[in-house]
């Protein structure tokens, strides 16, 4: 690490602060465990303040190397511009030259030939530059035809979009209802099988009670013809009783 002069010191406030956090530093460094808390605060707030700051300048280089940037590439677009136009301006004196170099030493007639081939070369060009330009703006036209239809389309396809999302939404809400509905037949299908098994239930303990109640019957059936027999026992001995008892007297 190369240490800056005094007199460089001196004059650069950056560069004392930091001297001065190196020398807190190398005496902090000697005996590490005495460091105060408040110190490494201090340091570590210093560090901290000291990036912010130099984030600050980086960020302002860069705004002002982006406009130089900016201003460059229009002083480098003029220049560009200028160029062509002494380029077209030296071609054009080139060739007014370069007829005056044919011109000389000719008679009248020839000089006459001379610049109507020149003229007619001229027109030809000039000819061939409009046949281009129309060449061009057929091609524009057709470039601009084919964004209206590709703008026309992508409007198409918005529409067919939002359309396409709007069916998806659709399709989504009946398919929640339909859930909905599911759900609902699950618990009125619960609700039915849970009111079966009740009158299944039900039926079974009515068919048990009137198990029992046909046992019982039954049973008071047996006792009744029992109770008959009994009385028609008795009937009968009281009856052969009394037809004996005038015979005795």
């Amino acid at each position: 690490m190369t240490l800056a002069s005094p007199d460089a010191a001196e004059n650069d406030p950056e560069l004392l602060e930091l001297q001065r956090q190196a020398e807190r530093l190398g005496q902090s460094m000697a005996n590490p465990e005495s460091m105060p808390p408040e110190m490494i605060l201090s340091m570590l707030s210093d560090q901290l303040e000291e990036a912010r700051l130099q984030l600050q300048r980086d960020e302002v280089d860069v705004e002002t190397l982006t406009q130089r940037q900016q201003e460059l590439q229009a002083a480098l677009a003029e220049c560009e511009s200028a160029s062509r136009r002494l380029e077209g301006e030296l071609q054009r004196e080139r060739q007014r030259r370069e007829q005056e170099q044919e011109l000389i030493g000719q008679s009248p007639e020839e000089q006459m030939l001379i610049l109507q081939a020149h003229e007619q070369k001229l027109r030809t060009r000039a000819g061939t530059l409009e046949a281009q330009i129309g060449v061009m703006q057929a091609e524009a036209e057709d470039r601009k035809g084919a964004n209206l239809q590709l703008i026309e389309e992508g409007k198409e396809l918005d529409a067919k979009t939002e359309d396409d999302h709007l069916q998806v939404q659709i399709v989504q809400e009946e398919r929640d209802a339909m859930r909905e509905a599911m759900e609902q037949l699950w618990n009125d299908k619960a609700a039915v099988d849970d009111e079966l098994r009740a009158m299944e239930e039900g039926y079974v303990n009515l068919s048990e009670r009137l198990n029992i109640t046909q046992d019982e019957t039954c049973e008071l059936q047996q006792l009744v013809e029992q109770k008959r027999t009994e009385v028609a026992g008795l009937q009968k001995n009281g009856f052969d009783m009394s037809c004996s008892m005038p015979a005795l007297a």
